[in-house]
């Protein structure tokens, strides 16, 4: 039966009967499913071919999408497609993932939308320590934070791609929405606010709207201030919506920061080189010789070519004064006919010259 188009004269009980036959009917494909994921974990063992990869997924979510016509939103079939992919990748080997910082922040939340739920996580307290445990291979892959709407690029992570050999393989969006959370059910009772330096400054109108005398305390991360709020009385805490649910503390407001497009882009690190997507983006980093015009002389490359650049930063060389070295990103993948030329040429009148990684464009 044509469910969306034909009318149903069913009672409860017999829908609810469809219902149950359609869940066996998922069940079993899926279970289907799982077995062909086997077969092709023992064929990529043979070949010693990476477990995740990017652009396969980015090919199967695209087509998801492209074929979906129910009521449900691609965000949704994105997300329950999600967690069917990674509990099939776990039966081909299971995969250790590590993130800036601790449970429940928005990193965490960041990995958990790129990989699913069936990997094992790995907390870390610095994004040198997220880059050390995957080029150790204590994990397969890291999560960290590139660049914020409001806050603009994360210096750190930037640097640490000048001397590490790790490649990007994917990226990842996440729109950032703070929570008001609390053991208190009225915000009356609330004395003294916790929450990352960061998170106070994207809420500050809210904040001064509606808790203008409260004690604000500034904390290393949103996860630990989710922590004092759930073991201290008329206290609370800004931060994900993941955090309420970890510490059992009531939302008692969401959506706070003063930006409604407050969004950050995560890169996930590895040693993968990644086949073509088919929509691509790739990051590369260089320094320009020191001569006049060097850096525009690079850009009319990318210019002359139809390249779109993304993002465009620069850091000091540290290898020298008032050296700088500048990440491009671009749309394209590194190999395309145009991009491979421009690269030369840039190649040609730098110092330095890295490609970061070509990895398919967020999902």
């Amino acid at each position: 039966m044509d469910w969306k188009n034909e009318k149903s004269d069913l009672t409860l009980d017999e829908i609810r009967k469809n219902i149950n036959d359609t869940d066996d009917q998922l069940l079993e494909l899926i279970n289907q499913r799982s077995l062909l994921v086997t077969e092709v974990g023992k064929l990529k063992n043979k070949t010693n071919t990476a477990v995740y990869i990017p652009e396969r997924e980015k090919q199967i979510f695209e087509k998801l999408k492209n074929n979906n016509n129910s009521d449900l939103p691609n965000e949704a079939i994105v997300s329950i497609f999600t967690e069917i992919i990674s509990a099939c990748r776990n039966l081909e080997k299971p995969l250790t993932v590590s993130y800036l910082g601790p449970e429940a922040s928005f990193t965490h939340s960041a990995a958990i939308k790129q990989f699913g739920s069936s990997v094992k996580f790995s907390s870390q307290n610095s994004i040198e320590s997220v880059f050390y445990n995957v080029s150790k291979e204590f994990s397969n892959y890291g999560v960290v934070p590139i660049e914020n709407t409001t806050e603009g690029t994360v210096s750190y992570t930037l640097d640490k791609f000048i001397d590490s050999k790790l490649n990007i393989v994917a990226e990842i969006e996440l729109k950032i929405v703070h929570s008001f959370l609390s053991i208190e059910d009225d915000i009356k009772n609330i004395k003294k606010i916790y929450s990352h330096p960061q998170s106070f400054a994207q809420c500050k109108n809210w904040i001064l709207s509606h808790f203008p005398n409260v004690e604000l305390v500034e904390v290393n991360s949103n996860s630990y201030a989710a922590k004092l709020a759930s073991q201290e009385k008329y206290s609370a805490s800004i931060g994900p919506e993941i955090a309420a649910l970890k510490y059992n503390l009531n939302s008692l407001f969401t959506s706070i920061e003063d930006f409604e497009n407050n969004t950050t882009r995560f890169f996930i690190i590895g040693k993968n080189i990644n086949k073509p997507s088919g929509h691509d983006k790739t990051s590369i980093m260089f320094s320009p010789k020191e001569k006049v015009g060097a850096l525009y002389e690079a850009l009319k490359f990318f210019n002359d070519k139809n390249i779109n650049l993304t993002m465009i930063e620069s850091r000091p060389s540290k290898k020298s004064s008032w050296q700088y070295i500048f990440f491009l990103d671009m749309e394209g993948y590194f190999e395309d006919t145009h991009i491979k030329k421009a690269l030369a040429e840039v190649k040609e009148i730098s110092t330095d010259f890295k490609i970061l990684g070509s990895y398919p464009m967020n999902k």
